[in-house]
């Protein structure tokens, strides 16, 4: 008697043939996958037409789903080698919206235009608090060229002592 055309299919041979959307390979994630590959962020979108509310609520979006998909892939990445067939890594990270050098200074001269668009995306953060401490380190520069003057002065002095 042959097998029947009606029959259910072997299991195994019906997960042997899953392709898993995301990785976009047959499971298991064999333990030689690219991992790094897949967390690390895409160029990012310059489109400054857009409004810098709309880019920037576009980006809060943005990350938080990276971030879910980032955390997804490094589970699996730390799952032991005998992974399930069927469990996939993270989605395919999004592009970032970039910002105009302009807004970025807006943003960093204007705690209330901050405030404004809050909530602020991380990367946008980031570049604020690094632009606020370079304006700090500017004007700190401007307002006691005196100290600045004695620092190098003190430099030089303890270089020459170290025998430099």
């Amino acid at each position: 008697m042959t097998p029947s055309s009606d029959a259910p299919p072997n299991s195994q041979n019906l997960h042997s043939d899953l392709i898993l959307p995301n990785a976009g390979i047959p499971g298991p994630i064999p333990e030689d996958f690219d991992f790094d590959g897949r967390i690390s962020l895409p160029d990012g979108i310059t489109c400054f037409e857009l409004p810098l509310a709309v880019c920037i609520c576009k980006n809060v979006n943005i990350e938080e789903f990276n971030n879910t998909s980032i955390l997804k892939t490094i589970a699996v990445k730390n799952t032991p080698v005998l992974r399930p067939n069927d469990l996939d890594i993270g989605r395919p990270l999004k592009p970032l919206y970039y910002y105009a050098d302009d807004e970025v200074r807006d943003l960093t001269d204007s705690k209330a235009l901050c405030a404004l668009f809050a909530p602020l995306p991380a990367t946008l953060l980031q570049e604020i608090v690094s632009g606020c401490a370079h304006l700090k380190q500017a004007n700190d520069s401007d307002r006691h060229p005196s100290q600045n003057k004695d620092k190098e002065d003190n430099g030089s002095i303890r270089s020459k002592l170290l025998g430099r």
